[in-house]
């Protein structure tokens, strides 16, 4: 594989002693094939023949690196069958440990004993299902330094160190004249999964994906050894680009895999509906609601399931009318009664379809019964969450909304202090434990006391919020919250004093707010400057 990965062996610079050869190779058949004879691995087995080997020919010789190779596949799969993350975590290390005496070897030129398929059951080692000798140089390298990745990978917060090495990996492959387009996609994507988990390189992985994604879409028959293997890469391509709010491009994504089922497996096939019930979900964050309809509505002719009903009655709510809003209706009934045949209406997955419910109830201004729905829906949030829970706090919200439309407006404030006072009975409990919680709840409540009009009732609610997210003087930002949280939450507060009529105190928030932020701007740039020229501090020293 060049001198990236591996320099290429001569045969004469292998062992010379067959006999001795011939029992590492015969000792490392019988050790990794203990596994499908479903015989007990144990480490213990090759220590012995490693320690011989060391001793008599070192680390850079070709059966020292076979012995270490064959030790670190028993901690890998020790490993996957720890009981415990303590035991998998102390499995890797092992195996990491010996993965680097052979890369090492590998990486000096080295290579293994010649090499016989038949030695290596496929069950239990990952080898070419022919000869190494047809396939291309640095070939074995490159696997070496793949399963090296993929240990340091698994061991947290090592994905940079990982993600090097697959960069090499991938680059002698596609420079390898003897490589095959599968080599060249295995090799893509074992690093743009790696490089997916480096936030620096968030954009590179998608643009690997995306380049993984094309090749295959227009060559499907070049990964005949998984025929399903577009079809998992677009789903990771679409997962990595929800994570980014990039939904036109989800939508890109998932045209393209609509057309490539169709293609492939027929307009009828049953994988459709997953991937059309995506591509409708990006398409509802861009707001087209008009290009869900028809794609759902083809989606349910193949299977119908409750989520699709949903979302068919989302997109006719969106688009209004008296018609469309009827059948968004009955579509809404039939799917709450079969999830509460099935599941019972305190089932966390009915909710979502209750909230889309109540908004329907709404838009044909059937109130009461959106009332009536929103008061079993906070008996149901309190079993299933408890009382401080958003979704409970985004439930009292659409409560309070409904109530103040039925111009119920005391009922309304009356409601959502009850809920405050509840909110902040388990504040300091909640606080130690998931804070962000609490705070998510009061900031619905302050927003809804704002929406009544009861700037006075929001306003120590806002200035909360402001102390909860502020940087204490002298330290840094809380990790926990950003910059622009505690910006948010003061301009929320000075919007609040605002409408009292408190214009003064407002304006003094606002220009105290902005001394701060380029007070600490300033003190940044120059703790960046003064790093610079000392030569980047005790890091670059290092």
């Amino acid at each position: 594989m060049g001198g990236c990965c591996g320099k290429v062996a001569l045969a004469s610079s292998l062992i010379g002693d067959s006999a001795e050869e011939s029992a590492v190779v015969l000792k490392v058949k019988n050790v990794l094939g203990a596994r499908d004879e479903n015989m007990q691995l144990s480490e213990q087995a090759m220590l012995p023949t490693i320690e011989n080997c060391l001793k008599t020919h070192g680390g850079r010789h070709p059966v020292t690196a076979l012995a270490c190779w064959a030790l670190s596949r028993i901690y890998k799969i020790l490993a996957e069958q720890a009981s415990s993350a303590e035991e998998k975590q102390r499995n890797l290390k092992q195996q990491e440990r010996h993965l680097k005496t052979v890369n090492g070897h590998f990486q000096n030129g080295g290579d293994f004993p010649p090499l016989s398929p038949r030695d290596f059951p496929p069950i239990a080692v990952r080898m070419p299902p022919q000869p190494d000798s047809v396939k291309w140089p640095g070939y074995r390298a490159s696997r070496i330094a793949e399963e090296l990745a993929s240990c340091i990978s698994q061991q947290g917060g090592r994905a940079p160190e990982a993600c090097a090495i697959l960069e090499r990996v991938h680059a002698a492959t596609e420079a390898a004249e003897g490589a095959t387009a599968d080599d060249k996609i295995f090799a893509k994507i074992d690093l743009s999964g790696v490089m997916s988990q480096v936030p620096a390189k968030a954009d590179e992985a998608i643009k690997l994906m995306t380049s993984i994604v094309d090749d295959l879409s227009e060559n499907p028959d070049q990964n005949a050894a998984d025929p399903r293997l577009y079809e998992k890469m677009s789903g990771k391509l679409a997962a990595m680009l929800s994570e980014r709010n990039k939904w036109a491009d989800v939508e890109a994504v998932q045209r393209k895999h609509v057309a490539f089922l169709e293609k492939k497996k027929g307009p009828e096939d049953e994988s459709l509906p997953p991937v059309m019930h995506v591509l409708c979900e990006a398409l509802a964050r861009q707001e087209k609601w008009a290009e869900v309809e028809p794609i759902m509505r083809r989606a349910r002719t193949i299977t119908s399931r409750p989520a699709m009903d949903n979302v068919l009655a989302m997109s006719l709510m969106e688009q209004g009318g008296d018609e469309k809003l009827e059948e968004a209706e009955t579509l809404l009934r039939a799917c709450l009664a079969q999830i509460y045949e099935k599941m019972g209406p305190d089932h966390p997955n009915t909710l979502k379809f209750r909230h889309n419910f109540v908004n329907c109830l709404e838009k044909t201004d059937k109130l009461d019964e959106a009332e009536e729905l929103l008061r079993a829906m906070l008996q149901s949030c309190d079993k299933i969450y408890g009382a401080g829970h958003p979704l409970a706090a985004d439930t009292v919200a659409r409560l309070v909304e409904i109530l103040a439309k039925l111009d119920r407006v005391d009922e309304a404030v009356a409601l959502q202090q009850e809920w405050v006072a509840k909110w902040e009975e388990g504040g300091p409990r909640r606080v130690n434990k998931a804070p962000h919680l609490f705070l998510q709840c009061l900031v619905a409540a302050a927003t809804q006391f704002d929406k009544l009009g009861k700037h006075e009732l929001a306003e120590p609610i806002h200035r909360k919020l402001v102390r909860a997210v502020a940087r204490p003087p002298g330290e840094p930002q809380q990790a926990a919250y950003p910059a622009s949280a505690y910006l948010t939450a003061v301009k929320r507060l000075a919007t609040n004093l605002e409408k009292q009529g408190k214009q003064a105190e407002a304006d003094e928030l606002r220009k105290e707010t902005l001394v701060g932020a380029l007070k600490r701007a300033a003190s940044s740039k120059a703790a960046v400057s003064e790093e610079a020229a000392t030569g980047g501090g005790e890091e670059a020293k290092i």
